[in-house]
Protein backbone atom coordinates (compact mmCIF):
# COMPACT_ATOMS: atom_id res chain seq x y z
CA UNK A 1 0.00 0.00 0.00
CA UNK A 2 2.82 2.45 0.73
CA UNK A 3 4.18 2.04 -2.79
CA UNK A 4 0.79 2.71 -4.33
CA UNK A 5 0.44 5.92 -2.34
CA UNK A 6 3.96 6.98 -3.31
CA UNK A 7 3.27 6.24 -6.99
CA UNK A 8 0.10 8.32 -6.84
CA UNK A 9 1.96 11.21 -5.18
CA UNK A 10 4.77 11.18 -7.76
CA UNK A 11 2.20 11.14 -10.57
CA UNK A 12 0.37 14.06 -8.94
CA UNK A 13 3.62 16.04 -8.60
CA UNK A 14 4.44 15.50 -12.27
CA UNK A 15 0.86 15.88 -13.51
CA UNK A 16 0.87 12.43 -15.13
CA UNK A 17 -1.41 9.42 -15.35
CA UNK A 18 0.88 6.98 -13.57
CA UNK A 19 4.20 6.57 -11.76
CA UNK A 20 6.39 3.78 -10.45
CA UNK A 21 9.41 3.65 -8.15
CA UNK A 22 12.58 1.63 -8.63
CA UNK A 23 15.59 0.82 -6.48
CA UNK A 24 17.74 3.50 -8.17
CA UNK A 25 17.47 6.18 -10.81
CA UNK A 26 19.46 4.06 -13.25
CA UNK A 27 17.21 1.06 -12.59
CA UNK A 28 14.20 3.23 -13.41
CA UNK A 29 15.71 4.46 -16.68
CA UNK A 30 16.85 0.97 -17.66
CA UNK A 31 13.33 -0.33 -17.02
CA UNK A 32 11.81 2.44 -19.14
CA UNK A 33 14.09 1.59 -22.05
CA UNK A 34 13.90 -2.18 -21.67
CA UNK A 35 10.13 -2.02 -21.38
CA UNK A 36 9.92 -0.28 -24.73
CA UNK A 37 12.92 -1.55 -26.71
CA UNK A 38 14.03 -5.00 -27.82
CA UNK A 39 16.97 -6.49 -29.68
CA UNK A 40 17.33 -4.73 -33.01
CA UNK A 41 15.86 -1.45 -31.78
CA UNK A 42 17.57 1.93 -31.73
CA UNK A 43 17.59 4.79 -29.21
CA UNK A 44 18.37 8.42 -29.92
CA UNK A 45 19.97 10.31 -27.03
CA UNK A 46 21.28 13.79 -26.36
CA UNK A 47 25.02 14.40 -26.22
CA UNK A 48 26.30 15.20 -22.73
CA UNK A 49 23.95 13.04 -20.67
CA UNK A 50 24.76 11.93 -17.13
CA UNK A 51 27.65 9.44 -17.18
CA UNK A 52 25.58 6.55 -15.85
CA UNK A 53 23.00 7.09 -18.58
CA UNK A 54 25.75 7.24 -21.20
CA UNK A 55 27.19 3.96 -19.91
CA UNK A 56 23.75 2.30 -19.98
CA UNK A 57 23.28 3.38 -23.61
CA UNK A 58 26.78 2.54 -24.84
CA UNK A 59 27.80 -0.46 -22.73
CA UNK A 60 24.77 -2.28 -21.31
CA UNK A 61 21.98 -1.95 -23.89
CA UNK A 62 24.22 -2.96 -26.84
CA UNK A 63 24.70 -6.33 -25.09
CA UNK A 64 20.92 -6.74 -25.49
CA UNK A 65 21.08 -5.75 -29.17
CA UNK A 66 19.80 -2.18 -28.61
CA UNK A 67 21.88 0.49 -30.35
CA UNK A 68 22.14 4.22 -29.70
CA UNK A 69 23.03 7.35 -31.65
CA UNK A 70 23.83 10.64 -29.96
CA UNK A 71 22.29 13.88 -31.19
CA UNK A 72 23.03 17.52 -30.57
CA UNK A 73 19.90 18.29 -28.56
CA UNK A 74 20.32 21.98 -29.40
CA UNK A 75 20.04 21.40 -33.16
CA UNK A 76 16.58 19.96 -33.93
CA UNK A 77 17.22 20.13 -37.67
CA UNK A 78 19.81 17.34 -37.28
CA UNK A 79 17.63 14.81 -35.44
CA UNK A 80 15.75 13.33 -38.39
CA UNK A 81 19.00 12.24 -40.05
CA UNK A 82 19.89 10.21 -36.95
CA UNK A 83 16.47 8.58 -36.70
CA UNK A 84 16.02 5.09 -38.10
CA UNK A 85 12.90 3.05 -38.82
CA UNK A 86 13.69 1.08 -35.64
CA UNK A 87 14.17 4.16 -33.40
CA UNK A 88 11.96 3.60 -30.37
CA UNK A 89 13.00 6.31 -27.89
CA UNK A 90 14.70 9.70 -27.54
CA UNK A 91 16.40 10.36 -24.17
CA UNK A 92 17.16 13.90 -22.98
CA UNK A 93 17.54 15.77 -19.69
CA UNK A 94 15.67 18.92 -18.68
CA UNK A 95 18.97 20.27 -17.35
CA UNK A 96 21.95 18.21 -18.43
CA UNK A 97 24.20 16.66 -15.82
CA UNK A 98 26.95 17.80 -15.36
CA UNK A 99 27.02 20.60 -17.99
CA UNK A 100 23.73 22.24 -16.90
CA UNK A 101 22.60 22.88 -20.47
CA UNK A 102 18.94 23.11 -21.47
CA UNK A 103 17.85 21.95 -24.92
CA UNK A 104 14.71 22.82 -26.85
CA UNK A 105 12.41 20.55 -24.82
CA UNK A 106 9.19 21.47 -26.67
CA UNK A 107 10.94 20.55 -29.95
CA UNK A 108 12.00 17.16 -28.53
CA UNK A 109 8.46 16.34 -27.42
CA UNK A 110 7.00 17.40 -30.78
CA UNK A 111 9.66 15.54 -32.76
CA UNK A 112 8.89 12.32 -30.90
CA UNK A 113 5.12 12.75 -31.05
CA UNK A 114 5.24 13.30 -34.83
CA UNK A 115 7.25 10.09 -35.34
CA UNK A 116 5.69 7.81 -32.73
CA UNK A 117 8.94 7.69 -30.74
CA UNK A 118 8.84 7.39 -26.94
CA UNK A 119 10.09 10.63 -25.38
CA UNK A 120 12.01 10.18 -22.12
CA UNK A 121 13.24 13.15 -20.12
CA UNK A 122 15.36 13.05 -16.98
CA UNK A 123 13.83 15.71 -14.75
CA UNK A 124 16.12 15.10 -11.76
CA UNK A 125 17.79 18.52 -11.70
CA UNK A 126 14.66 20.58 -12.39
CA UNK A 127 12.29 18.49 -10.26
CA UNK A 128 8.50 18.80 -10.68
CA UNK A 129 8.61 21.93 -8.52
CA UNK A 130 10.35 23.83 -11.33
CA UNK A 131 9.24 21.99 -14.47
CA UNK A 132 6.60 19.46 -15.48
CA UNK A 133 7.61 17.85 -18.81
CA UNK A 134 4.25 16.07 -19.19
CA UNK A 135 2.70 19.47 -19.98
CA UNK A 136 4.85 19.48 -23.14
CA UNK A 137 3.79 15.95 -24.02
CA UNK A 138 6.75 13.89 -22.82
CA UNK A 139 5.83 10.22 -22.44
CA UNK A 140 8.09 9.32 -19.51
CA UNK A 141 9.67 11.55 -16.88
CA UNK A 142 12.63 10.02 -15.09
CA UNK A 143 14.14 10.95 -11.71
CA UNK A 144 17.01 9.89 -9.57
CA UNK A 145 14.85 10.23 -6.48
CA UNK A 146 18.01 10.03 -4.39
CA UNK A 147 18.56 13.70 -5.16
CA UNK A 148 15.89 16.41 -5.13
CA UNK A 149 12.74 14.31 -4.72
CA UNK A 150 14.17 12.87 -1.52
CA UNK A 151 15.96 16.00 -0.40
CA UNK A 152 17.82 14.33 2.45
CA UNK A 153 20.15 11.96 0.54
CA UNK A 154 19.24 9.24 3.02
CA UNK A 155 17.60 6.93 0.47
CA UNK A 156 18.50 5.56 -2.92
CA UNK A 157 15.59 5.38 -5.35
CA UNK A 158 14.42 6.12 -8.86
CA UNK A 159 11.08 7.22 -10.23
CA UNK A 160 9.26 7.16 -13.53
CA UNK A 161 6.11 9.13 -14.21
CA UNK A 162 4.14 9.48 -17.41
CA UNK A 163 1.48 7.99 -19.60
CA UNK A 164 -0.07 4.84 -18.18
CA UNK A 165 1.04 2.45 -20.97
CA UNK A 166 4.78 3.24 -21.01
CA UNK A 167 4.95 3.39 -17.21
CA UNK A 168 3.13 0.04 -16.92
CA UNK A 169 5.63 -1.58 -19.32
CA UNK A 170 8.53 -0.23 -17.23
CA UNK A 171 6.82 -1.41 -14.03
CA UNK A 172 6.72 -4.96 -15.44
CA UNK A 173 10.52 -4.85 -15.85
CA UNK A 174 10.99 -3.42 -12.34
CA UNK A 175 8.88 -6.20 -10.80
CA UNK A 176 10.85 -9.02 -12.48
Amino acid sequence: PNHLVLHARIAALEGTEDAVMAATGMAALAAALMGHCAAGDHVLAAHGLYGGTHALLTEELPRLGITCSFADAHRPATWAALTRPNTRAFVVETISNPMCRVCDLPAVAEFCRARGILSIVDNTFASPVNFQPAALGFDIIHHSATKYLNGHTDIVAGALAGRRGPVARAAQIIRR
